[in-house]
């Protein structure tokens, strides 16, 4: 009689594993989340955008500080009509602030988002960002895969909105730096569904190789209704000074 009590609660035990695992396994699926691209600390990057046939340049320098335990990317991008820092998590590739000053002829208007609450995305298929801005610095964290796709939402937008946008993996190509060059992973960014059909989409080309940095875009580089631009990296990856 003990014997089969023994196997009585043996086989209950095994059955409640059984039922327990199928469980934990569906409360540990996390939404969909960027991977730290390991960005080295003081990576300058140089960039010439052109826009309505007028060339400027972009210099962008990355350095990681820490927060208590908290560490944190601060990007820092100059050029003559926008100056922006942004701060994202490390970890979580959160974005923790947006700062920018941009500039008119008329006028240079300042601006500052700091993110002060923000829960965990509970969509594998959906991210949501604060700020337009920061999808192209975001993007060096994609998991790459060709044919990899995820839905991008706003922060504040009404989930039923008609303009869903959405970003994907086409392919790998090789992009020439210079001389040098260098396969990528081709993204394209745009509307989703009828008005997709109509409307141009963004193209981006991020560096297969880590830490992913962003080699060529070419499409709107900003909200909606920006004009184009062309975006072209000049002096590969470096080191501060």
């Amino acid at each position: 009689m003990k014997n089969f009590y023994r196997e009585c609660l043996f086989t209950v035990f095994i059955l409640g594993l059984l039922l327990c695992c199928p469980l934990s396994a569906r409360s540990a699926q996390a939404g969909f989340t960027f991977n730290d691209p390991n960005i080295p600390d003081g990576e300058l990057l140089t960039y010439s955008s052109t826009t309505d046939n007028a060339v400027t340049a972009i210099v962008e320098k990355t350095v990681i500080k820490k927060q208590g335990d908290r560490e944190f990317y601060e990007i820092t991008s100059n050029s003559p009509a926008l100056d922006l820092v942004l701060r994202i998590e490390r970890q979580s590739m959160a974005v923790l602030s947006v700062e920018q000053i941009k500039k008119f002829n008329e006028v240079t208007l300042a601006s500052k988002i700091d993110v002060t609450r923000q829960k965990p995305n509970a969509s594998s298929a959906e991210v949501k960002l604060v700020h337009y801005i920061t999808l192209k610095y975001l993007m060096r964290g994609f998991p790459f895969a060709e044919g990899a796709r995820v839905r991008i939402g706003y922060y504040g937008e009404s989930e039923n909105s008609k303009f869903s946008m959405s970003l994907t993996c086409a392919k790998k190509e090789t992009i020439k730096i210079g001389q040098k060059p260098v396969e990528c992973y081709h993204l394209e960014f745009g509307l989703d569904g009828f008005f997709g059909t109509f409307l141009p989409k963004t193209h981006l080309w991020y560096s297969v190789e880590s830490p992913h940095c962003l080699v060529k875009l070419k499409g709107t580089n900003g909200p909606m209704g920006a004009p184009e631009s062309l975006v072209e990296l000049v002096e590969p990856a470096g080191p501060g000074k």
